[in-house]
């Protein structure tokens, strides 16, 4: 189909992602075009347009490439905003990622309510970016390649031209003499999505010339099958809850098929905003987790989350902080304790919370943690027991115990914070 600004009209339109675009403004051929037709939709239609240019300092052109953008926006009296930032790839990461991470990074910071974030990926894009995903093994989610639209900062992210043929866009971009920045590293085929631009799909392209459609038919095919998968992990979700909050129940979890199980799973991780483990690293999960003997507590680590085991319950969580159970903290009750590395604050108020009450101006105040033989005597009880077995009788969980704060009167405990006052 051909495009036009009318076409785009459609398209935002049907989008539904409000009427104020920020506009990621490379000035390529894709980001001039759409800028273009926007302009020219500004007298038919209210709508607020900005144009915004990520300089990555990665290019030697990177400076006239700004200046450049400039130059158009003010030929199309569209409000232009140039965002310096360092996306160079750290050691073992693709140059290619680091620098769409931090683009996308800056850019959310600018996203308000009611605000859209507008990109100009096009038809060829979502046919490169779904060969590249099958090649990585990925799944549906994967396979699924670049949403229409998406909740992103506070507002969302939409890619109107994806209907779009790069080829439709260069003749809207003829007709109206528009003139657009050349990278000449976009001939770079050592680079995974350049060699399948120029090296893969112009060969299936002179075999099947509606490739890229056939390929953007089948991402949204994909698309579907995630949104039905997601369905049915949601439903799943209610049914396999673990005794405490955002914990999964290994024995529910057992009775669904292993494709449940996994379908499940990613959905969970998803839910608490942990990284995607690898298959092998899912299947470890289920073998080593699932699996296990109920007395077992085995651990599965993977780059940014991990999942633990308790009894029948399964937990996930970012990588433990490091911490030093020897530590002993100086606490003047009368101000709040910050303890950082465990991400808390001790209140004046934690040890009355617990039936208890210290003079303020005690100076022998102390936050220690649990080294192995402490000892208390619970309210209503005639004898002391170790924390060990409270904590056993409580149901906590091994790997949070050396992390929950004693309070110390002298040398006396008199509180574990959020379960119990010591007589």
């Amino acid at each position: 189909m051909a495009f036009t600004s009318e076409a785009l009209r459609g398209r935002l339109a049907a989008l539904l992602c409000g009427d104020h675009y920020l506009v990621g403004f490379s000035g390529g051929l894709d980001s001039t075009v759409l800028l273009h037709a926007l302009a020219e939709l500004r007298g038919r239609v209210p709508l607020s347009v900005e144009a915004i240019h990520v300089h990555h300092g990665l290019q030697p052109q990177a400076d006239a490439w700004a200046v450049h953008c400039r130059c158009v926006c003010e030929r199309l009296e569209i409000p232009f905003k140039l965002i310096r930032i360092d996306a160079k790839a750290q050691k073992g990461e693709s140059p290619e990622a680091a620098a769409r991470e931090a683009r996308y990074r800056a850019l959310r910071k600018l996203i308000k309510p009611r605000t859209c974030l507008l990109t100009a990926h096009q038809q060829d894009d979502q046919a490169e970016t779904l060969l590249l995903q099958l090649l990585r093994g990925s799944g549906p989610a994967g396979l699924a390649a670049m949403p229409d639209i998406r909740v992103f900062g506070e507002g969302w992210h939409a890619r109107p031209l994806l209907p779009f043929t790069r080829a439709e866009l260069a003749d809207y971009a003829a007709v109206n003499k528009l003139h657009w920045i050349h990278d000449l590293s976009n001939r770079d085929t050592d680079l995974d999505r350049n060699y399948i631009r120029h090296e893969v799909l112009s060969r299936l392209r002179a075999r099947w010339p509606t490739v890229e459609r056939t390929l953007s038919r089948a991402a949204a095919l994909q698309a579907e099958a995630t949104e039905l998968l997601s369905n049915l992990a949601r439903e799943d979700l209610v049914a396999v809850g673990g005794s405490r909050p955002d914990t999964l129940s290994i024995a529910a979890l057992s009775r669904l098929s292993p494709a449940r199980q996994r379908n499940v799973l990613r959905q969970w991780l998803t839910i608490l905003g942990l990284p995607a483990p690898t298959r092998p690293q899912l299947e470890r999960i289920l073998i080593e987790a699932i699996g296990a003997r109920w007395d077992r507590t085995p651990v599965i680590m993977w780059q940014g989350g991990e999942v633990r085991r308790y009894r029948d319950d399964l937990f996930a969580m970012a990588p433990l902080a490091v911490h030093d159970p020897t530590l002993v903290l100086p606490w003047d009750m009368r101000r709040p304790l910050p303890i950082p590395h465990l991400g808390i604050t001790l209140e004046p108020s934690a040890l009355k919370s617990l039936g208890g009450e210290v003079a303020a101006d005690r100076s022998d105040i102390t936050v220690r943690f649990r080294r192995g033989g402490e000892r208390c005597r619970l309210q209503g009880r005639r004898h002391h027991h170790e924390l060990k077995k409270l904590f056993q009788e409580a149901g906590v969980p091994p790997w949070e115990r050396d992390r929950i704060p004693l309070i110390y009167a002298g040398e006396r405990l008199i509180a574990v914070v959020g379960y119990w006052r010591c007589e």
